[in-house]
């Protein structure tokens, strides 16, 4: 069996080195969790929306693997395998990709920094495509705090890549195509011309952000300067109603119709966040063209007096009667304009969903 050089000079297998490395394993595990902690936390204070956060813990049967696959590149594997624990930040955007590499090398000692590992974009004929890997240690100010202190001769992997870097990996890895030597000859172009596809399409992702956001700015200079002769669309109606006239207009016609409006957006995110969604689909789907339709729908005496026999008719049934503003409107728009809407009160419990299509019945002709 083939050895390597064991702790304190001692001459082990590689079996010898799992019993080793079994017994700092709960550390490495400590490890891992506490810097998937840390990631998310400072990821969060920069403001940096990604995919995903994942981390693992090398296993003894993997890294005794290992060391048998390398055998004869390591003097001493417990300080020169180096992923032992490792992370992996999924993000959406290439840039957010520097930004985070950024963030690794302020908060940690980085020991290694291997930029695009495949090689893509090294070389114009190159295979592959790129991500970033960092091997760190904990910063000179983290390894004095208390629960950091434990770690302070520990290394652990972070690897940052896109969320299609992340597919690329994952499909490649899948076919066992690794290496640019190791794909027959007559696949390598058709996986060149993949990796390139790949390459572009996160490349567009990050131009349509930019344009979405920008295209984001014309809305809200334009609802501020009150030109809402904008199609109606997700980012305009977001311009429209986050706007402080609008905002406040829905907000008083709400309460004036006597609904009660949970508690704040921050502690209510995904409610606030899918009602929103709701509003949209069905101010499409009733064939709302422009921000000006909407914005008459909201001012028109009409729609207040609907809100209010909604509210009365939950609350006569004894259904909730707190909803944020956006579902509010909703609701009117169904029972004015939906007289076609089978399909759009689906978004609502057969319960709620009733007592829209009973006003809707019951109100009073628009102009009477």
């Amino acid at each position: 069996m083939a050895t390597t050089e064991g702790p304190h000079g001692k001459v082990g297998a590689p079996d010898d080195w799992g019993s080793h490395y079994l017994e700092r394993r709960s550390r490495q595990e400590a490890l891992t969790r506490r810097l998937r902690e840390l990631l998310i936390e400072l990821l969060q204070v920069e403001g940096i929306d990604v995919v995903l956060v994942d981390s693992r813990t090398k296993s003894v049967e993997s890294f005794v693997e290992k060391i048998r696959r390398k055998q004869g590149n390591y003097e001493d594997p417990l300080e020169e395998v180096k992923d032992l624990s490792g992370v992996r930040i999924i993000t959406y955007y290439t840039e957010d990709v520097s930004l985070i590499g950024r963030l690794i090398s302020d908060n940690f000692d980085v020991v290694e920094h291997q930029p695009n590992r495949l090689g893509y974009c090294d070389s114009s004929d190159r295979f592959g495509y790129s991500a970033e890997h960092y091997v760190v240690r904990p910063g000179p100010g983290r390894v004095v705090l208390a629960e950091w202190r434990h770690f302070r001769d520990l290394c652990a992997e972070i690897q940052v890549r896109t969320a299609l870097q992340h597919a690329w990996s994952s499909v490649s890895h899948k076919l066992h195509y690794k290496r640019e030597d190791t794909v027959p000859l007559i696949l390598r172009r058709r996986l060149s011309r993949l990796s390139a596809l790949f390459e572009l399409a996160d490349e567009q992702f990050s131009l349509l952000r930019d344009a979405s956001d920008q295209l984001d700015k014309q809305y809200v200079g334009s609802v501020g300067r009150g030109e809402l002769e904008l199609p109606l669309d997700s980012l305009s109606l977001g311009a429209y109603l986050d706007s402080i006239g609008a905002s406040a207009l829905l907000g008083e016609v709400t309460n004036l119709a006597g609904w009660r409006l949970p508690p704040p957006k921050v502690e209510n995110e995904n409610l606030f966040a899918q009602d929103r969604q709701d509003l949209i689909r069905v101010a499409v789907g009733l064939q709302l063209k422009t921000i000006a339709e909407l914005d008459a729908f909201i001012k028109d005496r009409q729609t207040a007096t609907v809100m209010r026999m909604i509210f009365e008719e939950q609350e006569r049934r004894g259904l909730s009667v707190e909803a944020t503003p956006d579902d509010v409107l909703v609701r009117a728009m169904l029972a004015r304009l939906g007289h076609t809407s089978g399909e759009l009160l689906g978004i609502y419990s057969s319960p709620a969903a009733d007592v829209i299509v009973t006003v809707q019945r019951t109100q009073a002709p628009d102009g009477e």
